[in-house]
């Protein structure tokens, strides 16, 4: 059988913290990670269906000092250099428009902004490892635009730039403008790309890495593919026009010269029409309960998982002769290490639960069983979801069960997503998905038949196999901090 895809969402972001002195950023925490890879930063987002995540938060006010705002008439990049650089001429096609302003940085609080080295052919280096706080002050001196990028840099001081897209007008916390005025979507790549395959209408790309991490977007020059100082962040959905091999490594085109690391991300081609991933919508064809051979009534995410690893071909992998064998295996095997995202709780009775495994945790043991087509697509939307079902990828996601729906459920878990459901389908003319919910034949194999309480709560007892509404599984699905889901490549 033709090897296929699927999917898994979850949350996870880290970065780090600074404050300021003088007019030059110091850094007062250390990071290992290198810009030129990928690192825990926020990402740039051109594509519909993503929304920032942003949020205007007050940490703490720092001022550059008096010798700084004496040097802010004439900020251009041939200014003195910081301390420990080496002074470089100016980029004869770079402009640099005097500014004078306080501005906040606006992003998550407790996390912080890349600081940027501005270089002479307009690529971007970070100042590692200096990161600005979200809701830390600094005295701005100009702005300059990077019209390939579509980004406007706002100087700190010195050779140190911010994207505009995070900061904010400290004396009235307006944004700043984030993109240049003139700025124009990426086209279609030009015949310079040489040596790109092309790809056919409707191609894309979904940034598979690590929940609320972000990928880099490199620039090719020199048969050598550079950091272009952005990131995208996981689960993002872009357009794609081709894909090359550069230094023996395969690179998606994005349009122009923007390129992303193929190991990274999802690829397919949407075409807007009804799909079925297996030979009939009503067929119990790749489903697993947790319930039978193997009763796990607290095992809905290796049953879930197990049902990615069919489709995909990966079955096979997992140590046992038989269904119930394997089936055990994975539940005996789940990871419970709950610090490290294991799952909180016995998948057999429930002693102690809490949480169901998230998934990083549960593409990493997806990984260890030998699935290495997993990949953890966390922060994707419904929109880019039903753009990989029609590509050939199933999605696992985290929602809720009949037990909890609609808020209700045990006290102080009737809001957590625990429960693992997997899409096998999409339906354009009706905006419905074909999910296979796991927590079925205990009893029944029908709507009403779930678990071992049926009838209690059934706010999402839609039956183990069925089209639910896409409004439906918005409300379950699309909440802040979430967008949980895994796919295979």
């Amino acid at each position: 059988m033709k090897k296929r895809s699927a999917i898994l969402l979850s949350t996870l972001f880290a970065a780090g913290a600074l404050a300021i002195n003088t007019n030059v950023a110091k850094a007062d925490t250390t990071d290992t990670a290198s810009a030129s890879d990928t690192i825990y930063v926020p990402a740039k987002q051109d594509v519909v269906n993503q929304n920032s995540t942003t949020n205007t938060q007050t940490t703490g006010s720092n001022a550059a000092n008096s010798q700084a705002q004496a040097n802010a008439s004439a900020q251009t990049t041939n200014q003195q250099p910081t301390k420990g650089e080496t002074k470089a001429p100016a980029a004869p096609t770079r402009k640099v428009v005097a500014d004078n302003f306080v501005g906040k940085i606006n992003y998550k609080k407790g996390y912080g902004v890349n600081l940027w080295k501005l270089n002479d052919d307009n690529s971007l280096t970070w100042v590692a490892p200096r990161r600005l706080q979200s809701g830390s002050k600094w005295k701005v001196f100009s702005y300059t635009d990077l019209t390939d990028k579509n980004m406007r840099l706002y100087n700190l001081g010195g050779n140190q730039w911010v994207d505009g897209q995070y900061l904010v007008n400290a004396a009235n916390n307006k944004k700043v403008v984030a993109k240049p005025q003139t700025a124009t979507p990426a086209t279609k790549p030009s015949n310079s790309n040489n040596g790109m395959t092309a790809l056919p209408k409707g191609s894309f790309v979904v940034v598979g890495y690590v929940p609320h991490a972000g990928i880099a977007l490199y620039n090719e020059h020199n048969n050598a593919m550079h950091f272009s100082g952005r990131h995208l962040p996981n689960g993002s959905a872009w357009s794609t026009f081709g894909k090359k091999s550069v230094n023996n490594k395969l690179y998606y085109n994005l349009g122009g010269n923007q390129w992303v690391d193929a190991g990274w991300v999802v690829e397919g081609v949407a075409n807007g029409k009804y799909r079925v991933l297996k030979n009939n919508a009503g067929s119990r064809e790749y489903y697993t309960t947790q319930y039978n051979p193997v009763f796990a009534p607290w095992g809905c995410a290796s049953a879930a998982l197990s049902m990615l690893m069919k489709y995909d071909g990966n079955w096979k992998n997992v140590p046992g002769s038989t269904e119930e064998a394997k089936l055990r295996y994975m539940q005996d095997h789940l990871p419970r290490n709950k610090a490290n995202g294991g799952q909180d709780g016995n998948p057999y009775n429930g002693a102690g639960f809490t949480a169901v495994i998230n998934s990083k945790a549960l593409t990493n043991y997806a990984h260890a069983l030998g699935d290495g087509t997993i990949r953890d697509i966390s922060g994707a939307s419904l929109t880019s979801i039903a753009k990989l079902v029609e590509a050939g990828h199933p999605v696992l996601y985290y929602g809720w069960s009949s037990y909890n729906g609609n808020g209700k459920g045990t006290a102080g878990q009737q809001w957590a997503r625990n429960h693992c459901k997997v899409i096998f389908g999409y339906n354009p003319a009706n905006n419905t998905f074909l999910v296979h919910d796991p927590l079925y034949m205990n009893k029944h194999f029908y709507k009403g038949g779930s678990g071992q309480r049926e009838g209690i709560y059934n706010g999402y007892d839609f039956g183990p196999i069925a089209w639910v509404s896409a409004s439906a599984i918005s409300r379950e699905f699309a909440y802040k901090g979430g967008n949980n889901a895994l796919t295979t490549i």
